[in-house]
């Protein structure tokens, strides 16, 4: 798992990786730049023309620094100053300077009709006001530009906390991060605006106590301390692990029963597909409770399930009680159907089992209205609701 952070828990990071860290800041603008470079190295050709926008603050000086190495390998680097005659940091200042050293090209109308890459590094994670008119200026011309676009740490007008556009936003094609994920990448609308995302190692760390390290130390950061989610995004490289084990000693019932209450004449896709999601994942053994029009269906998509007709459990309720005797955990809902019966069935499982119901889809609906999900329930209950759902369930 990679831990994601808030915007100011970022900002403390960068401070205690500083402070108290004793990392030089040029030294960390240098790593942050050469990733940067070398993204922007393979995704052009010598002596294409790669333009630079540059913000006030460390972004821009990723961004000017960046512009510099490019330069040094045979591109054809243009920077842009978004706030021409503003006060910089002390790190866009000093990259800025070096910039001028080397003779790098500063052009306020730069040629985006012949770039092959633009790279934006206005803000990064330090937007959280709406982008004034300069900045607002540069990223219309940014997104009208035909290059590919690649940008710093987060796309220009997206808030690193709230994923919020702050009026208007830079739509990347490439966004490189550093160190951890930004809360902002995650959440919509940000994550459309960031393109692909790519994770680089800048050298920062997180203040020792906060969610994710191992040291015990109080945080000398309070800032730190106090906005510390623990917030986290799974990888490919998670999944396995969380996978049951099988013993060399087992057999199907070893590894646990669902019992689905799934699909109708219409949807029995969606039966099916909850089933093999059940076996994935590493039930032992599926049943499926659906129409008795769905058998062949199942028989023929997952053969290994066991199939029980609805009509005989709303028939016989000592079917239900067995079948509920039997599970580990129940689902209700995809694919079900809006039908009196299946609510009333519906209400009997959740009275009934005393271990997890999850209730998805169509047995949301059904609670919806109803009026409330059951008071009387007699285990774990979970639900899955998307807006249109949760909006029925909420009433608003």
């Amino acid at each position: 798992m990679k831990q994601v952070l808030s915007g100011t828990l970022m900002k403390a990071a960068d401070r205690y990786t500083i402070e108290q860290c004793k990392m030089p800041e040029a030294s960390l603008i240098e790593q942050a730049a050469m990733e940067i470079c070398l993204q922007a190295l393979s995704m052009t050709k010598p002596h294409d023309v790669i333009v630079v926008f540059c913000g006030r603050g460390n972004n821009g000086a990723d961004g000017y620094a960046a512009a510099r190495m490019l330069m040094q390998r045979e591109r054809n680097v243009q920077i842009c100053e978004v706030f021409p005659g503003m006060e910089n940091s002390a790190g866009a200042a000093l990259q800025r300077e070096i910039c001028h050293q080397l003779q790098v090209p500063f052009e306020q109308e730069p040629d985006l009709e012949r770039a092959a890459l633009v790279i934006e590094a206005i803000y990064g994670i330090g937007c959280s006001r709406p982008v004034n008119e300069k900045a607002a200026a540069a990223i219309d011309c940014i997104n009208a530009s035909r290059a590919s676009v690649l940008s710093v740490d987060m796309p220009g007008g997206i808030c690193a906390d709230t994923g919020r556009v702050m009026g208007t936003a830079v739509r990347a094609d490439v966004t490189v991060t550093f160190s951890f994920y930004k809360l902002g990448q995650m959440l919509f609308p940000g994550r459309e605006y960031c393109g692909k995302i790519l994770l680089k190692n800048a050298g920062i760390v997180l203040p020792a106590g906060s969610p994710g390290t191992e040291r015990k130390d109080t945080p000398t950061d309070t800032d730190a301390s106090q906005n510390a989610e623990g917030v986290y995004v799974l990888e490919d490289s998670d999944m396995p692990g969380m996978l049951p084990k099988r013993n060399t000693r087992s057999h199907k019932g070893t590894y646990g029963r669902a019992l689905l209450f799934a699909g109708s004449v219409s949807m029995p896709g969606a039966m099916a597909l909850a089933a093999q999601g059940a076996y994935r994942t590493g039930c032992g053994l599926t049943e499926v409770c659906s129409t008795s029009a769905n058998l062949p269906v199942m028989a023929g998509h997952l053969p290994e399930a066991v199939f029980t007709a609805e009509e005989a459990v709303l028939a016989d309720s000592g079917l239900l009680s067995d079948a509920l005797a039997r599970a580990g955990a129940v689902l209700i809902g995809p694919g079900w159907g809006r039908r009196r019966e299946a609510l009333s069935l519906a209400e009997q499982i959740i009275r009934q089992f005393a271990g997890c119901v999850v209730l998805d889809a169509d047995a949301l609906n059904l609670m919806a209205e109803r009026g409330a999900l059951p008071k009387d329930r007699a285990g774990l209950l979970i639900v899955t609701p998307h807006l249109r759902e949760m909006s029925r369930l909420c009433g608003r």
